[in-house]
Order: C-alpha cells, then sequence, then structure tokens
C-alpha cells in the first residue's frame, strides 16, 4: 500500500509540472499570435503608402516599422517553436512515466493477490485437525479461494486506475493567421528596403552599395561539436554560425548553420565580438609559452605570467584569442608575447594536426 501511494504521488507531481510547461508555451503562443498581427499589419501599412506615392521619407518611415515588426515577429515565432518542442517532450516523458507507474502498480496487486493466496493456502493445509471454529473460518475461506478470478482482479484494478489519469492530447504546431505573409517578408531586404543598425541609423557603406555586415551576432566554432540530443547543432572548426540565443551567463547557446537550429555549448564558440579584428580571423591551433608578462586593459584580454602555458584558438591582425589550459579563462592577447608550440592531440579532437605554418581559415 505505501508503494502504491508513493507511485500515484509521483504520476501527480509530474502532472503538476506538466501543466506549469504548459502554462508558460500559452503564454508564448500568445505573444506570437500578436507579434504576426502587428507584422502583418505594418506589412498592410508599408503597402498603403507605396500605392499612395508617399514622399520618399515618410514612407521609409513604414519600412523602418515593417522591417521591425517583422524581426520581432521571427523571434516571437523561434521561440514559440522551441517553447513547443520543450512542451511535447515534457508530454511524452509524462506519458511513458504514468505508462511505467501503471505497470509498477500492477506488478504490485498481482504480488499482493499471490501473497494472500499463498497464506490462505498455507493455513488451510496446517490446520485441517482445528476446532469447529477454525473448521467454519477455514470452510469460509476455501470458498473465498475457490471464486477468487486473479486475471478479473487485475483487470478491475488496472481500469480504476486508468481513470485517475487525466487522458492527455499532445499538442501540436500551428502558425498564426499571415504567418506566410510575414514570414515571405522576412526573407530578404530590397533595394527599397532601408537596413538600420541598433540605434535606427542607415549603416550602408561610404562610396559602396552594399550593406555592412552585422558581426554582432556571429560567432565562430573553434572546437569541433558532435550533438548528443536531437536539439543540438553539430559544429565543425571554422563554421560561422548565426546566434539566437547568446547570453554570456549561460553555458549553452543557441544558433543557427546551413538553415539548421540548435544549441551548442558556449565555450565551443567565439563570439566575433571578442576579436580584434571582424573581418578575417584563422584558426591556427597551437599550444604556446608565454614569453613575457601581459597584463589585458579590459575584460575582453587574456592577462598572463611569462612562462604561463595557453591554447591558441584563432589569429588576425597582430593578435591571438585563446585561452588558459587549466582554468576557464580566456581573451586577446598581442601575438609578440607568446611562442607557438605543437597543439597536444587531446586538444584537437577529430582535427587533424596542422604543420606549423598552416592555419584554417574560417568559412565566411
Amino acid at each position: 500500500r505505501t508503494e502504491q501511494e508513493k507511485l500515484q504521488l509521483q504520476s501527480s507531481r509530474l502532472l503538476s509540472e506538466l501543466q506549469s510547461l504548459r502554462n508558460k508555451h500559452d503564454i508564448r503562443k500568445k505573444k506570437y499570435v500578436e507579434a504576426i498581427e502587428k507584422a502583418n499589419a505594418a506589412i498592410s501599412s508599408e503597402k498603403k503608402s507605396r500605392a499612395e506615392g508617399n514622399p520618399t521619407k515618410k514612407h521609409d518611415k513604414f519600412v523602418r516599422e515593417r522591417i521591425s515588426r517583422v524581426k520581432d515577429a521571427t523571434l516571437a515565432h523561434d521561440k514559440y517553436k522551441s517553447s513547443m518542442a520543450n512542451l511535447q517532450a515534457s508530454q511524452r516523458t509524462y506519458v511513458k512515466s504514468t505508462d511505467d507507474i501503471v505497470k509498477q502498480l500492477e506488478a504490485l496487486e498481482q504480488m499482493r493477490i499471490a501473497v494472500c493466496t499463498n497464506q490462505i493456502k498455507a493455513f488451510l493445509k496446517f490446520r485441517k485437525s482445528a476446532a469447529e471454529l477454525e473448521e467454519k473460518l477455514a470452510a469460509q475461506l476455501q470458498h473465498a479461494i475457490e471464486n477468487i478470478d486473479s486475471a478479473q482482479d487485475v483487470k478491475n484494478y488496472t481500469k480504476d486506475l486508468h481513470e485517475q489519469f487525466h487522458e492527455l492530447r499532445i499538442v501540436t504546431y500551428q502558425t498564426a493567421n499571415n504567418h506566410d505573409v510575414v514570414m515571405k517578408a522576412n526573407d530578404g531586404v530590397s533595394a527599397r528596403n532601408i537596413p538600420l543598425d541598433a540605434k535606427g541609423r542607415n549603416n550602408k557603406l561610404k562610396g559602396d552599395s552594399s550593406v555592412r555586415r552585422d558581426t554582432d551576432n556571429l560567432a565562430v566554432a573553434i572546437y569541433p561539436f558532435d550533438p548528443l540530443a536531437e536539439n543540438h547543432l553539430k559544429l565543425e572548426v571554422g563554421d560561422e554560425v548565426q546566434l539566437l540565443q547568446a547570453n554570456e551567463a549561460d553555458h549553452w547557446w543557441k544558433g543557427s548553420l546551413g538553415g539548421k537550429e540548435g544549441l551548442f555549448p558556449a565555450k565551443f564558440v567565439r563570439n566575433y565580438r571578442t576579436m580584434p579584428d571582424q573581418q578575417a580571423p584563422s584558426m591556427v591551433l597551437r599550444m604556446a609559452t608565454a614569453t613575457k608578462d601581459f597584463k589585458g586593459s579590459n575584460a575582453s584580454e587574456l592577462s598572463f605570467k611569462e612562462g604561463e602555458t595557453v591554447i591558441v584558438t584563432a589569429a588576425s591582425s597582430g593578435w591571438y584569442v585563446g585561452g588558459k589550459v587549466d582554468s576557464d579563462e580566456h581573451g586577446i592577447f598581442p601575438m609578440d608575447t607568446v611562442q607557438l608550440q605543437e597543439l597536444p592531440a587531446k586538444y584537437l579532437s577529430s582535427q587533424p594536426d596542422p604543420s606549423p605554418a598552416t592555419t584554417i581559415t574560417l568559412r565566411l
């Protein structure tokens, strides 16, 4: 009985946790639908402005509004899909766990029936010569045994158990109204669209019709990573990853590579913002020994003492990017402060051992 109560309590706890995830998911879905509606309204306003032939300055205001709303809708959609994936995984876990609990409860009930039956049989075997009262009791017990239907008892018990558990309907992926319109508007920026920076300014390069690349949300893989779960993103050294969720306090980041999205360890990549030159970094993968003391002037620079060993993971314009061997410290430092060595095999993972003059160019 105690074991049965524990298992039923466990089921109630799982259901409570699942309900909490469902509430969070509903909030994400609501925000996603609202963002899609706002983005669609902005797209309609831009089309109306173009049809009315508004002056360029006035029309550009609608263009900027559309770009902002579509970006918000895309982010809300990604969060909605992520929340849905987490909820579905939790629901599947709940279904599997409750099935296991039902099986354990069935086994306990079968064991209880078997123990009681054996005890009664043992009593009948060794108490045949008991007094009249015992004989009467034995006759009653014999009658009870003859009418025991173990299979039916277990079937009835299992039916009662199933009635205690809530029937679960797995949620499905649903797009909001006007989803296709908003996503199509996000496919690219037309010649009339004005690329904006974080402060809403035109960021076209002077003397050049091309648009400057936004590298704030880009990172480069400095170690290979093989996925450990379905929602992980495979990385090879030199891969350039578009960052979708990258909080410096988190151990795992979310990014996009080759049309796929997934999670990967934050320490397996370097954000372009931590590199001294964002235009042409290259991977070198070397162990190095400090030839002089170096004290960084800010948080992005790696400080060390003469004789310390560091791992160099990238190089650009007279600076290296790397970290210390036995700690989580990493940053940039001048090339002339260290002497490169060969990198031990344990740090190379599956990558081939490059010659001293070889570098692995990042795929930009």
